[in-house]
């Protein structure tokens, strides 16, 4: 990465407004994605095991969300890369300790949105029907 002014704070904000929203459409698009397939599992009267399939639009759904709210890109962190500033195309990031403070942040991310995935998963799962 080059030595310029930028808005990239390894392991806290990776991604520019631009991305935010993006993040946070892909939030949204997992939210409806989730009560249509959970509503259609209830409507159906799906098994218990059947209803854990809304775990995956859930996680999606929770991923968008934290990523918004984080201002942070798991892909972007994953890649070695960050795109903060608004006038620039994605950067390598070539510092290991951003790099790694970036990965440490992904994988909070990660398991945020696993464990809110998991817990509404379990939940829909239990529901009597």
């Amino acid at each position: 990465m080059t030595n310029q002014l930028t808005n990239y704070i390894p392991g806290v904000c990776n991604i520019n407004p631009v991305e935010i929203r993006r993040r946070r459409q892909a939030g949204h698009i997992g939210l409806v994605l989730s009560v249509v397939v959970i509503v259609g599992l209830i409507a159906l009267h799906a098994p218990w095991y059947l209803r854990l399939v809304a775990f995956l639009p859930l996680f999606l759904s929770a991923t968008g969300y934290l990523q918004a709210r984080h201002k942070f890109c798991v892909g972007y962190a994953s890649a070695g890369m960050q795109h903060a500033d608004d006038d620039s195309a994605a950067l390598k990031i070539d510092d290991a300790s951003m790099r790694k403070a970036d990965t440490l942040k992904a994988r909070m991310i990660n398991l945020q949105a696993f464990l809110i995935a998991a817990v509404i998963t379990g939940l829909i799962a239990l529901l009597p029907l």
